[in-house]
């Protein structure tokens, strides 16, 4: 069951995303995930995971053959409220996808691969219904630098001096899934992969790794938020993905 269908997980996350620091990401994930989209207004694009949609409306300003999916359907009955004009359907991308095989020029999966528990069984799904030569775009929390690896703290001297917190990066344990319960303690829906996990998981599916990206802020903030986080430590990845076979 997809813990986003709980109303109050719902709540939670449509609240982060009107905070400063949702619309921050937001902002940076979507110019990172433009830039690397083809100028091509025909192109067809499924927005895996979509969650509210934000993303998927965003992107159909330019791109109008692009659809979104989630297995929450609270959230998808959200973003068609919210996005009337933009294609949602419920989907478990951890089984058969409601799409035809090959329909897709690129598919997204925008921070959403840490809520999936079969990693590898979503990224075989995705591959079925991506056309031969096809992109795949996967965003995800930077697994070295964010939790449970990386705590923003401060000291009492730097709190006496009204200094902002600074990263701090943990010893990485021999077996790093040992931290699952304290991730998932913190963040009852998402797991925690290393990147190995996670390029693995997509290569083993016909996609070889093309490009790599560490997501950064353009621009500093003299507020501890996102935005100062983002321009100091790149806290987010872009991994883009050719469809081999």
């Amino acid at each position: 069951m997809n813990p986003y269908n709980d109303k109050q997980t719902t709540a939670e996350y449509l609240h982060f995303l009107n905070s400063e620091n949702g619309q921050i990401q937001q902002d940076v994930l979507s110019k990172a995930l433009e830039q690397k989209l083809e100028k091509n207004n025909d192109l067809k694009i499924l927005d895996a995971a979509c969650g509210s949609g934000w993303l998927t409306k965003k992107l159909s300003e330019k791109y109008p053959f692009i659809e979104g999916c989630d297995s929450a359907v609270t959230l998808i009955e959200h973003a068609k409220v919210q996005y009337p004009n933009v294609k949602f359907s419920v989907a478990n991308l951890q089984s058969p996808l409601p799409y035809t095989p090959e329909s897709f020029n690129t598919i997204i999966l925008n921070m959403a691969a840490t809520d999936l528990s079969k990693l590898e069984e979503a990224y075989k799904n995705l591959e079925t219904v991506l056309k031969p030569n096809g992109q795949l775009l996967v965003t995800i929390p930077n697994p070295m630098n964010t939790y449970p690896f990386g705590i923003w703290k401060r000291s009492l001297i730097d709190r006496l001096l009204f200094r902002k917190p600074q990263l701090f990066l943990r010893p990485l344990p021999y077996n790093s899934q040992e931290l699952l319960p304290s991730w998932n303690a913190s963040t009852p829906t998402s797991r925690y992969y290393s990147l190995e996990d996670h390029i693995n998981s997509v290569t083993k599916n016909n996609f070889a790794l093309t490009n790599f990206v560490e997501i950064r802020s353009d621009t500093d903030s003299p507020k501890f938020n996102l935005q100062y986080q983002l321009y100091r430590y790149p806290l987010l990845l872009l991994l883009e993905f050719k469809k081999t076979a």
